[in-house]
C-alpha cells in the first residue's frame, strides 16, 4: 500500500476571509455609484439583522449608537471610521468610493450632503420589476440634486404613505431599508406615469456636472488645475488682476473668494457650478482643461472678455466716478413711487461705495433712507391682540358635534376656526372634553380598522405562498406584503401558520 507522506511545499494556504460579506459596491465606477448609507442597510439585510444592530456590534461597538449618522457620507471624520472600519470587515478596497472622502481638502463640506433622504421612485420601481438590488446612489445625497435625468422627474423628499421625511431621527426605529420608508416601512416606489416631462436645460446642464462630479477622481487632478491657481489665471486673464470683480462677475461672494483665492478656505460645491454655469463648460473641463483654453468663450452674461476686461478697473488704480449720471439716477428712484431700494444696492448699482454716495449726496441718501424707514414701519402689522368671536365659534362646534364624526383633533379643529387648545378648555370645557373624547374613539375605530386589514393581508399571504409551494416563513410574508411586522402581527402571523398546518 503506497502511502502518500505531507509534502509542506504543496500545501495550497486557505484565503484569508472578511467578517461581514464581501457584498459588491453596485455601480462602481459609474455616476450612479452606491451611496455609503444605502451599502451599509444591504450588509445589515444580507446578515438578516437590524441596521443598528450590525452598527453597534461591528462599526461602533463601544457606542451607544441609537440612529445612523446624519451626513454620513460626506467628508467628516465619522465616515472616515466607518469606511475604514467596513473595508476590514468585508475586504472591499472600493468602499471609499461611496463617499465624498476623495475630496477631502479640495471642496468644503458645508452644503455638500442633505440632512433628509432623496429618491427616483420611478428607479425604485424599476430596479424592483428588474428584479435588480434596491439601493440609493450617492449622486442623490448631495444638496444641489433635485432631479433624476433618466426618467425627467424631481426627487421626492416624503413618504407618500406616512408623509415623514425620512430623516436620521426616523432611523431610531432600527428598521431602515432601501426603498422603504424608515418610519412606516411603506414601498417608495411607484410606475412611471406616461406623460412628458420637461426639464429646463440649464438644469440638465447642471445635473450634468453633478455626475461628472460624482465620476471625477480627485487623484488626477494636475497641480496646474488647482482652484487657486485656476482663479489666479482667471483674474490675470479676464479682470487685470482683480479678484473682486471676477467673484462679482461669477456671481460667488466676494469674502468666501478672497478666502478661496488665499488658501484660506475651500470653496463650496455650489461654487464650482457657478464657475461651470458661467463659463459654459464641463466639471470635467474645469479640472482637466487648462483655463486659458476654455476662458477664450465669449458667452459671459450677455459681455464678452473684451468688455469685462475693459469695463474693469486695475487693481491701486481709483474708480472712475461721475456725479452728474449718480445724480440723475438717485433723483429717478426718488420719482419712482414703488420702489424703495437699499443705499448698499444702489451703490453696488453704480459702482461705488455708500460711503461714497453719503459723502456727495447727503440730501438725497438722507431722503431715500427715511422713505425707507417709514416704509417698513407702515408694512409692519399692528401689534396688539386681536378679540375671538367666542359665540360664532361655540355654534360651529355644536354644529360639528351633533351633525358629523369628530375626525380632528382639538388642535387642528383650532388651527382652522383661530384659537387655541387651552383657550377653548378654559372658554368652554365641557365642548372641548366632547371633542376630545369623540376624537379619541375616532382612532381606536381606525386603529382597529388598519389592524383588521393587516391581518386580512397576513392571512392571505400565508394561503398564497402555500398555493405556490413555499414556506410562509416571517421573511417571505413581510417582503409579500411589503411591510415589517410588530408584536402583534407577528403573533396574528403564528396564529394563521397553525391553524393552516392543523
Amino acid at each position: 500500500m503506497n502511502i502518500e507522506w505531507y509534502d509542506p511545499e504543496k500545501f495550497i494556504p486557505t484565503p484569508p476571509r472578511s467578517r461581514l460579506y464581501n457584498l459588491p459596491l453596485i455601480g462602481y465606477g459609474t455616476a450612479y455609484v452606491e451611496s455609503l448609507r444605502s451599502y451599509i442597510l444591504r450588509l445589515a439585510e444580507a446578515h438578516n439583522i437590524w441596521v443598528l444592530d450590525l452598527i453597534r456590534s461591528e462599526i461602533q461597538p463601544s457606542k451607544l449608537i441609537k440612529m445612523i449618522p446624519q451626513k454620513l457620507g460626506g467628508i467628516n471624520q465619522i465616515t472616515s471610521e466607518y469606511v475604514n472600519i467596513l473595508e476590514k470587515a468585508t475586504m472591499n478596497p472600493h468602499l471609499h468610493l461611496s463617499s465624498l472622502l476623495p475630496w477631502a481638502n479640495i471642496i468644503s463640506s458645508h452644503r455638500l450632503m442633505r440632512s433628509t433622504r432623496a429618491w427616483c421612485p420611478v428607479c425604485f420601481e424599476t430596479w424592483k420589476q428588474d428584479e435588480q438590488p434596491t439601493y440609493e446612489p450617492l449622486l442623490w445625497q448631495l444638496e444641489p440634486v433635485s432631479t433624476c435625468l433618466k426618467h425627467g422627474i424631481p426627487l421626492e423628499f416624503k413618504c407618500p404613505s406616512c408623509g415623514s421625511s425620512s430623516n436620521a431621527q426616523s432611523q431610531a426605529q432600527s428598521r431602515a431599508r432601501n426603498g422603504h420608508c424608515w418610519k412606516c416601512g411603506a414601498w417608495l416606489g411607484k410606475s412611471p406615469v406616461n406623460q412628458l416631462h420637461t426639464v429646463d436645460l440649464k438644469l440638465v446642464e447642471l445635473h450634468q456636472n453633478l455626475e461628472q462630479f460624482v465620476l471625477i477622481s480627485p487623484s488626477h487632478i494636475s497641480s496646474e488645475n488647482t482652484i487657486i491657481n485656476m482663479i489666479k489665471n482667471l483674474s490675470t486673464f479676464l479682470t487685470k488682476g482683480n479678484k473682486t470683480e471676477l467673484a462679482r462677475r461669477i456671481g460667488i461672494s466676494v469674502g468666501r473668494f478672497s478666502s478661496i483665492s488665499g488658501g484660506s478656505a475651500l470653496p463650496h460645491l455650489q461654487d464650482l457650478l457657478d464657475m461651470c454655469q458661467f463659463f459654459h463648460i464641463s466639471m470635467q473641463e474645469l479640472f482637466f482643461t487648462p483655463c486659458n483654453e476654455w476662458a477664450t468663450k465669449e458667452q459671459y452674461n450677455s459681455k464678452t472678455l473684451s468688455e469685462i476686461a475693459a469695463t474693469t478697473k486695475e487693481p491701486g488704480k481709483p474708480h472712475s466716478f461721475n456725479k452728474d449720471n449718480a445724480r440723475h439716477y438717485l433723483e429717478s428712484i426718488l420719482r419712482d413711487k414703488s420702489n424703495f431700494p437699499f443705499l448698499t444696492e444702489i451703490a453696488r448699482q453704480l459702482g461705488v461705495q455708500a460711503d461714497t454716495l453719503r459723502k456727495n449726496f447727503p440730501e438725497l441718501t438722507t431722503i431715500l433712507m427715511q422713505r425707507r424707514s417709514y416704509r417698513i414701519r407702515k408694512a409692519k402689522k399692528p401689534k396688539g391682540k386681536t378679540r375671538k368671536n367666542w359665540p360664532r365659534i361655540r355654534a360651529e362646534l355644536t354644529l360639528m358635534l351633533n351633525s358629523t364624526e369628530i375626525t380632528e383633533s382639538v388642535r387642528d379643529i383650532g388651527k382652522r376656526l383661530d384659537f387655541s387648545s387651552p383657550a377653548l378648555k378654559g372658554k368652554y370645557p365641557e365642548i372641548y372634553e366632547e371633542i376630545t373624547k369623540r376624537y379619541a374613539s375616532y382612532r381606536e375605530k381606525e386603529r382597529q380598522r388598519v389592524f383588521d386589514e393587516k391581518v386580512s393581508e397576513i392571512r392571505t399571504a400565508v394561503i398564497e405562498l402555500r398555493s405556490l409551494g413555499l414556506k410562509p416563513t416571517l421573511k417571505c410574508v413581510q417582503e409579500k406584503i411589503g411591510h415589517q411586522l410588530c408584536i402583534d402581527l407577528i403573533k396574528v402571523w403564528r396564529e394563521a401558520i397553525q391553524t393552516g398546518t392543523d
